[in-house]
């Protein structure tokens, strides 16, 4: 159930009895398909000359909504195979934690109500969690369902407009909120858990495994993230400002760390590169992504001669829907390349997004973006000496323009 292909060259995977397709339900294609032999692999979508699908081909064998998930697969331009890996963990092992949440989701569907938790350990948990008081507090109104949601609003007998805020594609409800909103799956994915929401499992019951996990920083963190996101509902809502996912993530990240002082953070080295890293023959690529919308994303790098001087600034807009771990490796691979095109022999890339850099590092594994970091790899073997580092936003705020600019630019 939890398990599906990553497309690599495509090779081993067949288009219609595989499960490989993450957007949609089951993973599998799920419209007609026309002129595609029963036994087809994946690998006669992809054009491996230039390492991209083969986008008409695909939009006239497959219904629109299936053809749109396909093409927002990333591929690799190296010939990686294709691996079974389980969907719900970010590093695409299987784990028994995730299987039991997939357990919680069928359970849900086959009740006539929602199940939730027992009360008296969710409440002893609560109040035992190590965060602040105020999200003490919110934590305990979420699983009460006493938080004002427009749902719940309407329910009292309040006349208003139901539907999200953020997506208005759905009425506001606890579970949709947290759980099922586009901006709230986009901000657990983009914090450095890299947390992949389950839209069908109980949001109360998510929260009692949230509070048992046994990891006091991912307790802390998922916590503050669920109260940072009901903070930019509120912001929405009450002063029409629309907050950035990824920045909401940073936010909550940075309130564990005040909260609690003890709490051991990944490192921005708080170090420019020139203080950190300064030979003179070495260039510098900064380097980031944003999503804009479902279907928009916007690449942004600066490129610096040794002295400091800028060499090339380029922004780059793509339709693509992916999450923003995704958009930021892509980024990464674009801007390495334009280095390669301008025979560049030593480079430092700077990133602030600490995932990515760790995942070409191979400090972490990210099944998802795999195929693209090992084009990252192979791209940086290339050079003289390359590496890839991570540096907080406040560094990184030429590239972050540029990714603004992109996006209104195209």
């Amino acid at each position: 159930m939890g398990s599906r292909w990553r497309t690599g060259n495509g090779e081993s995977v067949t288009i219609l009895k595989d499960r490989w397709i993450p957007g949609n339900a089951g993973f599998t294609v799920k419209g007609r398909v026309s002129g595609l032999a029963e036994d087809a692999n994946v690998s006669a979508l992809i054009d491996r000359d230039f390492g991209t699908w083969k986008r008409d081909l695909i939009f006239s064998c497959f219904a629109d909504e299936d053809a749109a998930q396909i093409v927002n697969i990333p591929l690799a331009v190296n010939n990686v195979p294709d691996k079974v890996i389980w969907n719900y963990e970010k590093d695409g092992e299987f784990s028994v934690c995730s299987a039991y949440h997939i357990y919680l989701q069928v359970k849900d569907s086959l009740l006539p109500g929602p199940s939730s938790a027992p009360n008296s350990k969710v409440w002893k948990a609560i109040w035992k969690a190590l965060v602040n008081p105020r999200i003490r507090n919110f934590l305990w109104r979420l699983a009460k369902n006493i938080l004002p949601t427009k749902d719940n609003l309407s329910r009292r007998g309040t006349i208003l407009d139901t539907l999200c805020p953020f997506c208005a594609a759905a009425p506001e409800t606890a579970q949709h909120l947290f759980c099922q909103c586009p901006f709230a799956q986009q901000t657990f994915f983009s914090s450095i858990l890299s947390f992949r929401t389950e839209p069908r499992l109980d949001v109360r019951d998510w929260l009692f495994s949230m509070l048992y996990c046994g990891d006091v920083f991912s307790t802390q963190l998922l916590a503050t993230l669920l109260y940072r996101i009901w903070m930019a509902r509120n912001l929405l809502i009450f002063k029409n400002q629309l907050a950035d996912p990824v920045t909401v993530a940073h936010e909550a990240l940075n309130c564990v760390s005040d909260d609690n002082k003890s709490l051991l953070v990944p490192p921005s080295n708080n170090l420019s590169m020139q203080e950190k890293y300064s030979p003179k023959n070495v260039h510098i690529l900064k380097v980031d992504a944003g999503v804009f919308s479902p279907n928009s994303i916007a690449f942004g790098c600066v490129l610096k001669a040794p002295d400091g001087g800028v060499i090339l600034s380029a922004c780059r807009k793509e339709s693509l829907n992916t999450d923003p771990l995704t958009a930021e490796m892509l980024a990464i691979r674009w801007s390495i390349r334009l280095a390669l095109d301008l025979k560049i022999e030593r480079l430092v890339v700077q990133s602030d997004c600490l995932n990515v850099v760790n995942c070409v590092n191979s400090v972490a594994v990210f099944a998802t973006i795999e195929p693209v970091a090992e084009d990252v790899r192979c791209l940086l073997s290339h050079f003289l000496f390359a590496s890839l580092m991570y540096v907080g936003r406040k560094f990184n705020t030429e590239a972050h323009s540029l990714v603004g600019a992109g996006n209104i630019l195209g």
